[in-house]
């Protein structure tokens, strides 16, 4: 019969790892203390990605804010953590007009700092961001983006990618 090897070095009491621990115990002890550690980075999880060719009376007129074309997401059942939302497209906007984008959580705009408006002093069709991170979320969480303009017939939004990212 063999006897398996030992460690034979000083406890390390940090890993847990003690003398005579054997060769495999130690090995264990070791790779418990790395995991827990969480030195390997989390990798992003795109969740859901839409792209919407929305255009006239697709959004509220003023002050009704109106759901978005494919703008709707549900936290699923063992998914809460952080995420980062992205609603990113063009809006064609009228002379003097004005078009707002929000962001809601269950029906509630999440804030003031979290919006767009997008004004034109002359008719213009304009590239606009809306981006939110660390937004945490929990399953059953149905988060939105809605619009708004002044006269939804001639400001509206076009060619429109929403894009929700966990990254914790």
């Amino acid at each position: 019969m063999s006897t398996p090897c030992k460690y034979v070095g000083a406890d390390l009491d940090c890993v847990g790892i003690n003398t005579n621990d054997t060769i495999d115990v130690a090995f264990q002890k070791l790779a418990e203390y790395v995991c827990a550690l969480n030195l390997i980075p989390t990798v992003n999880d795109l969740v859901y990605y839409s792209e919407s060719a929305l255009g006239a009376n697709t959004g509220g007129t003023s002050p009704t804010y109106s759901t978005l074309a494919n703008s709707t997401y549900t936290i699923p059942t063992g998914s809460d953590g952080d995420y980062e939302i992205n609603y990113v497209g063009q809006a064609v906007i009228a002379a003097g007009a004005s078009i707002t984008f929000k962001v809601y959580k269950n029906g509630v705009a999440i804030n003031a700092y979290t919006h767009r408006t997008i004004t034109s002093a002359g008719s213009a069709t304009i590239p606009f961001s809306l981006f939110l991170s660390n937004l945490t979320l929990v399953a059953t969480d149905i988060i939105t983006v809605k619009s708004t303009a002044t006269n939804n017939a001639t400001t509206y939004p076009v060619n429109c990618v929403l894009k929700v990212t966990k990254i914790a």
